[in-house]
């Protein structure tokens, strides 16, 4: 199993090859665990975004083919320290290490797909963004992987990063759903 992370905004069309990072699948936080944040920096921000769950072995799946790959969604956040991710851009080295720590992604429920492509309001801690078309996204992004990769049962893909980044703070509580549905409650000691 595999997580996968596109950083790319909805506002724009999906390249290959595609811009990603592969995060281990030891640093998922499953829902109801606490996350702990590690000590290395006391400033962190959480970027949110939607995941989908692969639900069968593909590779070089065309878009028109890819709804048959994936069967949940779901919200995703990744903690990321603020000092440790400048450090490493400013002197352009990749930025892998943010992602590897225990609790790097704090997964939440999964939910059935929609039945229709339209717009879901995504609610990050009492901000909101919306995202028109969540499974186009999904459908592009397997493509994209499966060009250059095996995609298989369980892999977690997530193609578009949300709302701007949330400030995380120790000894509170991260929350985040989709259409009023929550679907992280995130307990930071």
């Amino acid at each position: 199993m595999k997580v996968v992370a596109f950083y790319h905004r909805q506002d724009t069309a999906m390249q290959l090859p595609p811009g990603v990072e592969l995060i281990a699948d030891s640093a998922i936080v499953w829902p109801g665990h606490p996350l702990f944040l590690p000590d290395f920096d006391d400033a962190w921000v959480g970027k949110v975004m939607l995941a989908f769950r692969i639900s069968r072995l593909g590779k070089g799946v065309a878009v028109k083919f890819a709804p048959r790959y994936f069967d949940a969604m779901t919200l995703a956040m990744l903690p990321q320290s603020v000092a440790l991710t400048e450090e490493l851009a400013k002197e352009g080295r990749p930025t892998g290490l943010c992602g590897c720590f225990d609790g790097a992604v704090a997964m939440g429920k999964w939910i059935p797909l929609p039945a229709a492509d339209g717009p879901v309001t995504i609610d990050v801690d009492g901000t909101s963004d919306v995202v028109e078309q969540p499974l186009k996204w999904a459908c592009e992004a397997i493509a994209a992987l499966s060009h250059y990769a095996t995609l298989k049962t369980g892999d977690i893909l997530m193609p578009v990063a949300l709302v701007p980044q949330v400030a995380l703070r120790r000894k509170s509580t991260f929350t985040a759903g989709i259409d009023g549905e929550k679907l992280i409650e995130l307990h930071l000691p």
